[in-house]
């Protein structure tokens, strides 16, 4: 997917999560038991990869259990990409890769294109940036491969109701899992960052339990 893991670091720490609202004013926030419930948008495989402004991604879990159910629509043919999208992506494309580049990856994670972040970030040279701006672009890192877990994740559900084997699911659920196992063996016990659309360990624990539990349902024990 071309993020290097040995560039990743997920934040954590009940108290360490933080959100933009709308406004653009910062708050802190503290991170509470009905994350478990929040549906990420950026990991639904239906969704084009267009942007959305403002995203609440103070600590995000895909709603597994909908999207990879039997009846969950998964559409291949995105939409033309926006204006947005377009202006973002020839961003990342051209853009020298120090500091400027590390502002076009936090306009990704803030409009929630995964797409773009990670062009951004493969094209970051984190020689360039100050040790903050190292850190923050690791944790946006770590943020898009959460994402790409997820997506990893419904890909193999859906073709498992389309009439895969038991078989190949256990097989792929297990490389998933492993993934998240890396991500949560990376990550500290607190992260100290105020960029909105970050993740928690807390949120990666909660996904690889959900894969392991949708996975025992689909096929069983």
């Amino acid at each position: 997917m071309g993020v290097n893991m040995s560039n990743c670091c997920f934040p954590d720490g009940p108290n360490s999560a933080r959100r933009v609202p709308a406004a653009g004013r910062q708050v802190s926030m503290q991170q509470t038991p009905d994350t478990d419930e929040r549906i990420s948008q950026e990991m639904k495989l239906e969704r084009e990869p267009s942007c959305r402004e403002a995203p609440d991604s103070a600590a995000m879990v895909i709603d597994l259990e909908k999207l990879t159910a039997p009846g969950a629509q998964r559409s291949v043919t995105a939409r033309p990409k926006s204006s947005q999208d377009q202006a973002l992506l020839r961003e990342a494309q051209i853009t020298s890769p120090g500091d400027p580049l590390y502002n076009v990856a936090m306009k990704a994670l803030w409009h929630g294109c995964p797409d773009v972040l990670e062009l951004a970030l493969s094209r970051l040279d984190r020689s360039l940036l100050s040790e903050d701006q190292q850190r923050d672009a690791n944790l946006m890192a770590q943020k898009l491969e959460f994402v790409r877990i997820g997506q990893q994740f419904v890909a193999l559900c859906h073709e498992f109701h389309k009439g895969g084997s038991a078989a190949a699911l256990r097989a792929g659920a297990a490389m998933v899992e492993h993934r998240c196992e890396r991500l949560m063996s990376s990550q500290p016990e607190r992260q100290q960052s105020r960029l909105p659309g970050l993740i928690t360990r807390r949120d990666t624990i909660l996904l690889h339990s959900k894969i392991q539990s949708i996975t025992r349902n689909l096929v069983g024990k």
